[in-house]
């Protein structure tokens, strides 16, 4: 599960993986979430976590060759 956060709050789903068998599952994801946020300022954080037996890892790299591709969490003001 990966999940966007506001502090500590967790604040909405972005992404869920579900791995029925036992073999390596490689997934490119690409998220979208917008929100209107309330005054103030705000820490976001994208995180994730596991069903207990299981060990993940997200992966990122430069993009280039055989690298993974990169990861980042964009903030843009829509006005």
């Amino acid at each position: 599960m990966i999940c966007l956060f506001d502090g500590s709050t967790e604040i909405g789903r972005l992404s869920r993986f579900y791995n029925a068998g036992s073999t390596d599952m490689q997934v490119p994801n690409y998220t979208c979430r917008y929100i209107t946020p309330s005054a103030g300022s705000h820490t976001y954080s994208v995180r994730g976590y596991y069903a207990s037996g299981s060990s993940p890892n997200v992966q990122a790299g430069d993009g280039t060759g055989d690298n993974n591709p990169p990861a980042y969490i964009r903030v843009s003001h829509g006005g």
